[in-house]
């Protein structure tokens, strides 16, 4: 019992592991990788916006120096100054007044941005902290590379990359973006427009500039890295971020976006927070998981117990059956398995009367047996005696005389050689038609009508239950007209109905409700005092046998007597061999 309680608890553990907890870790991994992938779909985004607004805000901040250079590039004035022949007498106040002042007026006098122009015509002089000679500056190998390139008209540098400026020239690029501009009118080149943008105009305060000059090999590319989280980046960190590609990429618990501009001498790069949510869903996640593992302990203990209850049951009915089914269950619980403890405890005491019915079915088929010979003196000494009659009485000529000797004999065998109580109903209609053959020795004209399908005649009923009919209907019929005696035997759906009727002397309505209420009342004694098989012993064969639905059924009136009944052979109960006497 142990190892069949044990192997029901390990096959319930392993069935509530595949079925219940694998399922269930998996819809969790699954739900916490999808809201995972959701947050990270909304931090990039987020980062996404917040790097397209960064960059329109600093294009917007480098397009002031465009605008400024475009403006000074169309004033018609200051091009026609620098495309003539400076003329000191004449142009002189118009060089300090109208050309300088206008050149002021473009750059505005709150603009940190300050501007130099570089034109070709010699015979303007330099001045003003803003006016030099182009010739000055192309020293500068990236200056001079520009202006002498025809295809480009514009160009941003690092101003920690121009060096060589001669120092005479009021020009500090450092820490500066410079916006080259070259001056044109049709078709020729009059000089160079440069507006630096000092580098702290580009960020918040909260921002930091990394330069990126130890860190690639070309001199003229810069990082701009616009942090909006709390966490400091360091150079290993700005390492990472330079191999990225140009989209959304998480580093840690940022989102960082990296935009590589060929106009401008530097990179972009933003970095945002990342999922700030992954930390409490995780917690709530190992909440529930806490909380699950408790509830699956409880409940692993509920079974366990509700298994111990069912070991019980099992060890209680091995020690009713023990007992002779005397063992009853008792189980305090209020539930499924109590109900089912009441059904064992009832299915044992069935059992319990099952096994005392079979006994006393038993009894009663060897008593029946006992009470027909009774009827027979020294039956097996009758048996041998009358065949020596018969043969006798056939060497007289006494040939009726002599069928109902062998009659008597047959319905000797078939009392006396018998193995079992089970019969057809082609042997019990011989065992009739025997005893009619003597009763016709005393000049009692009798008349039997068999109602019988040929495939019920191998049918198996109990023996020696129609022939004490036949003898009731001898017995009470009329003396002067012929006895007629009708059996009819009818099936329909599996129940075999039968019916033996006369015309003899009839029943009182008294004397038939007597019978009918005997015969359906639940007494055990079959005997009675005139020692004959009567219809009371075949009453309670049929229910012991066949149940209380077969219990007979007597119908009487002026012309007839009826006696019937019904049986299952599908119920019916084997009898065991009963001993030859």
């Amino acid at each position: 019992m142990k190892r069949e309680k044990t192997s029901l608890y390990y096959s319930f553990i392993k069935k509530f592991v595949i079925l219940i907890i694998i399922p269930f870790l998996i819809i969790v991994s699954f739900f916490y990788t999808s809201v995972n992938r959701i947050n990270d779909q909304n931090s990039k985004i987020l980062s996404e916006k917040v790097y397209s607004q960064t960059i329109f805000s600093l294009e917007q901040k480098l397009d002031v120096a465009q605008e400024l250079a475009l403006s000074l590039n169309t004033n018609q004035r200051l091009v026609t100054f620098l495309n003539r022949e400076y003329r000191q007498t004449v142009d002189l106040e118009f060089y300090e007044t109208v050309i300088y002042n206008n050149v002021i007026a473009s750059t505005g006098s709150s603009s940190s941005n300050t501007l130099k122009i570089l034109y070709e015509n010699e015979s303007i002089p330099q001045g003003y902290g803003i006016f030099y000679r182009i010739k000055e500056m192309l020293c500068v190998k990236q200056i001079s590379d520009f202006y002498n390139d025809k295809t480009k008209q514009e160009l941003w540098l690092d101003g920690n990359s121009l060096t060589n400026i001669p120092p005479y020239i009021q020009f500090n690029p450092f820490n500066s973006y410079c916006y080259f501009k070259k001056i044109e009118v049709r078709n020729k080149t009059l000089g160079l427009i440069i507006v630096s943008v000092p580098k702290t105009t580009l960020f918040d305060s909260d921002n930091r500039f990394y330069a990126s000059n130890s860190l690639y090999n070309s001199s003229d590319t810069s990082i701009i890295t616009y942090n909006y989280t709390d966490d400091a980046l360091d150079d290993n960190t700005i390492a990472s971020i330079t191999s990225l590609g140009e989209s959304s990429q998480t580093i840690g618990n940022s989102v960082v976006n990296l935009h590589r501009n060929q106009k401008y001498p530097f990179d972009i790069v933003t970095v945002t927070p990342g999922n700030s949510n992954n930390k409490l869903f995780l917690f709530i996640l190992l909440t529930i998981l806490f909380l699950f593992t408790i509830a699956i302990t409880i409940f692993i203990k509920f079974i366990k117990n509700i298994i111990r209850d069912i070991s019980y049951c099992l060890d209680a009915m091995n020690e009713s059956i023990t007992n002779n089914f005397e063992t009853t269950l008792t189980v305090k619980r209020h539930d499924e398995i109590s109900k089912i403890t009441d059904k064992i405890n009832y299915l044992l005491n069935e059992i319990k009367l099952l096994i005392g019915k079979a006994v006393r079915q038993q009894l009663v088929a060897k008593e029946a047996q006992l009470i027909a010979l009774q009827h027979q003196i020294n039956p097996h000494f009758l048996y041998n005696t009358m065949e020596i009659f018969s043969s006798r009485m056939e060497i007289q000529g006494l040939y009726n005389e002599s069928a109902g000797m062998a009659a008597f004999c047959r319905m000797l065998r078939y009392n006396i050689n018998s193995e079992t109580m089970l019969t057809s109903f082609r042997e019990e209609f011989n065992q009739i038609q025997d005893y009619i053959l003597i009763q016709k020795l005393k000049k009692i004209e009798i008349f039997l009508c068999l109602d019988i399908e040929a495939d019920l005649l191998d049918e198996l009923i109990i023996k020696f239950i129609l022939q004490p009919f036949i003898e009731n209907s001898v017995k009470y019929r009329h003396k002067d007209i012929p006895l007629h005696i009708k059996i009819s035997v009818t099936e329909a759906e599996g129940v075999i109905g039968v019916s033996i009727s006369d015309n003899g002397l009839g029943i009182s309505t008294r004397q038939l409700t007597r019978l009918n209420t005997m015969f359906t009342s639940n007494c055990d004694n079959i005997s009675h005092s005139d020692k004959s098989i009567g219809l009371f012993n075949i009453n309670k064969r049929l229910v012991l046998f066949y149940g209380q639905k077969s219990s007979l059924t007597a119908k009487s009136d002026q012309h007839s007597t009826t006696f019937s009944f019904e049986i299952n052979p599908s119920t019916k109960i084997e009898l065991l061999p009963t001993e030859n006497d």
